[in-house]
């Protein structure tokens, strides 16, 4: 029986079994890749898991190198007590760290130029602000591996940030000093902003990780600091409005008012220097010797505080000594405030960034005069050089040559530190300060000429200057002012031309061609928006105006019109007050000679060469002709004119023959007869020559 049921299922069971037998070694053999493709799979994932922990360690550990010493140096300095919060070093600092992101390319140089800033003195609310900023980025910062993804989180950073610090309403009226209300950050228009951000950094946002939530805490941070930021920008706005009437009282010699402006300011903020320095300047003005008691504290503290910018104090201390009549004490601080600006000049300049975000001032002249103040005051310009103080006391102790030469190197120092915007304005109250001592450097000026022409080819302008003097000229420096279109008379924008070794006497000088561009309140100007040009000359010599011949004689026209409001003193004076003896003197040695030419003959004149430093004009008139000389040079002891083109003199008698010599003081008519005498006459007055 069991043999047949095995009978019965054999054939089948056998044949099952030996399928099974078959399939056996393949399924085993496929069962074992299966699991072996699991096992790699598995340590495969394990790796790269592993790998990226590690990448993210790593990138962990340089997001903390690269961040962290920016931020304790803003900790260590928020943190560090007894230093008083500088307003004007908030400032500058908050726009160096903000410029500095338009500045750089990556994470790492922007943290190692900020993080190299000296945050003393700043408020502590900003950098808290900042560096809570910094950390949000730094944790983002820190998961980004690829440097495609730490790239684009500085772009998108960068972008955020500087949309962010322009997202701000101003509350109330803005006037020519400044704002008189407050700031606010709009945050409906932040995020608008940050909306339309989101849509330009699709293709960034792809590669930075894990954006979403992170990615609005980061802007919330940005809010959240633009808020103290312009905190900080009203407060330093108000005190800007108080220093900047100190500053336009002090243009206008009312020193009880910017006393009392500057006062204001330092109560508001009593570490900032401007104020400081416009007070001691009041006090100083004031003539007062009980307040010069408080200028001297004051500066000497100022100097003990802030000896990087000790140069303006130095030399306010100078100027009140020698008003105190200490020439000794006067002399050896003025000596040291000469040596000290050209070392602080960048220093000094430097503060001048947050004036940068107030550049609207420039729309009106007033403002130009604030901002032209204050860079008098840190770079040793107008009032404040030393050197032109010095002239003074040389002067005043009858050594003229000593004079001069203090004279000459302050502008010595102008054209080596290359400070051309400050050669006009030194000039101009070298000429207040100095008066006379400064035309009698080079009296001979009017005989320099200032030509300007448009080059054969290529843009800018080609400048020459004619030398009609018998005078070498050496080491000669030229600046070009210019005044374009939209700028306020009197404006002018500097260029300076290569120095040229020499302007030869009785010789034309050029120059070379001068690119005459610039940017006027966002307008592009070039030389087709030139109003007119004038120049300085800088030479070893002395220092000159050179101006065309049409400058001149407006300028003649203008100042005579002013003539009888203006009282004259020193050198004038004497010359208006010998006005009728000096015509006698010319009398003496003016001669007039006729040139006989081919048809029509010349005039040739000559003239005392002491008329000279009265910078005279000349005009030839001769029935109803008016003539211009030909030429007109300075030869030996005299002024040799020539005018072309007068008459036949075989044919007519040299009679109504008038000359018009016309100068700052009056004019004088020379009449020659036909018997070639000379008749003078001035004004109304009339001497006939003896």
């Amino acid at each position: 029986m069991e043999q047949q049921v095995a009978d019965e299922a054999g054939p089948n069971k056998g044949a099952g079994r030996r399928w099974l037998g078959c399939l056996g070694v393949p399924l085993a053999l496929s069962l074992l890749g299966v699991g072996t493709v699991v096992g790699f799979w598995g340590w495969w994932s394990y790796s790269a898991s592993l790998a990226e922990k590690r990448a993210l360690e790593a990138q962990s550990v340089e997001a903390q190198e690269t961040f962290d010493p920016t931020l304790e140096a803003m900790e260590n300095a928020a943190s560090e007590p007894g230093v008083p919060v500088d307003i004007d070093k908030t400032i500058r600092t908050i726009h160096e760290i903000d410029r500095a992101l338009q500045s750089y390319d990556d994470f790492e140089s922007y943290l190692e130029a900020v993080g190299t800033q000296d945050y003393r003195g700043v408020a502590p609310e900003i950098l808290e602000a900042r560096g809570e900023l910094l950390a949000k980025v730094r944790e983002l910062y820190a998961i980004q591996v690829e440097q495609e993804e730490q790239q684009a989180l500085w772009d998108m950073t960068k972008e955020m940030m500087l949309e962010t610090l322009s997202v701000v309403d101003a509350e109330g009226e803005w006037g020519t000093l400044g704002p008189t209300g407050g700031f606010s950050v709009d945050r409906e228009q932040a995020k608008v902003l940050l909306d339309q951000m989101r849509d330009r950094q699709e293709q960034e946002r792809q590669q930075i990780r894990i954006l979403g939530e992170a990615r609005d805490e980061l802007f919330e941070a940005m809010l959240e600091y633009s808020d103290v930021y312009y905190g900080y920008i009203e407060q330093w706005d108000r005190l800007c409005v108080l220093r900047d009437r100190a500053y336009l009282a002090a243009v206008e010699g009312d020193w009880e008012a910017t006393e009392l402006a500057a006062r204001a300011a330092i109560a508001q903020a009593p570490s900032e220097r401007e104020a400081h320095l416009l007070l001691a300047r009041a006090l100083i003005e004031s003539e007062d010797p009980e307040k010069w008691v408080e200028a001297d504290q004051l500066l000497s503290a100022f100097v003990d505080k802030h000896p990087g910018y000790s140069a303006p104090a130095l030399l306010m201390l100078g100027a009140m000594a020698q008003r105190q009549g200490d020439s000794a004490k006067a002399r050896l601080l003025l000596q040291q405030s000469a040596a000290y600006f050209p070392k602080q000049a960048e220093a000094l300049t430097d503060m001048l960034n947050p004036y940068a975000m107030r550049n609207w001032l420039r729309k009106t002249r007033d403002g130009t005069v604030i901002i032209e103040s204050y860079q008098d005051t840190m770079r040793g310009a107008g009032w404040f050089s030393p050197e032109l103080h010095l002239a003074k006391d040389e002067f005043e102790a009858g050594d003229v040559e000593a004079g001069r030469r203090r004279v000459l190197d302050h502008f010595a120092r102008r054209r080596t530190q290359k400070q051309w915007d400050f050669v006009l304005s030194d000039l101009a109250f070298a000429q207040d300060l100095l008066g006379d001592q400064v035309r009698e450097l080079f009296p001979e000026d009017a005989w320099l000429d200032l030509q300007v022409r448009a080059p054969m080819w290529g843009e800018g302008v080609v400048v020459s200057v004619v030398n009609r003097t018998d005078i070498v000229l050496r080491n000669a420096t030229l600046v070009l002012l210019v005044q374009f279109t939209d700028m306020h008379p009197g404006d002018y924008v500097t260029f300076a031309a290569d120095t040229q070794p020499a302007v030869n006497g009785n010789a034309t000088t050029e120059f070379g061609t001068l690119p005459v561009k610039t940017t006027i309140f966002g307008t592009e100007k070039g030389p087709d928006d030139v109003v007119r040009h004038r120049a300085i000359l800088l030479t070893d010599e002395a220092i000159l105006w050179v101006d065309t011949d049409e400058y001149k004689i407006a300028e003649l026209k203008r100042e005579r019109a002013q003539k009888d409001a203006a009282k004259p003193n020193g050198w004038s004076q004497a010359m208006q007050e010998s006005w009728k003896g000096l015509s006698e003197g010319m009398a003496e040695s003016s001669s007039v000679q006729v040139v006989p030419t081919l048809g029509r003959d010349s005039i040739r004149v000559e003239l005392p060469r002491e008329l000279a430093p009265l910078r005279p004009s000349f005009r030839l008139h001769y029935g109803q002709n008016t003539l211009t000389a030909e030429s007109n040079e300075l030869v030996d002891d005299a002024i040799v004119l020539r005018f072309d083109a007068v008459e036949d003199f075989t044919k007519a008698e040299l009679e109504d023959l008038r000359l018009v010599v016309s100068t700052t003081l009056g004019e004088v008519t020379i009449v020659w007869t036909p018997e070639g005498e000379m008749k003078f006459r001035l004004g109304d007055q009339s001497s006939a020559a003896p």
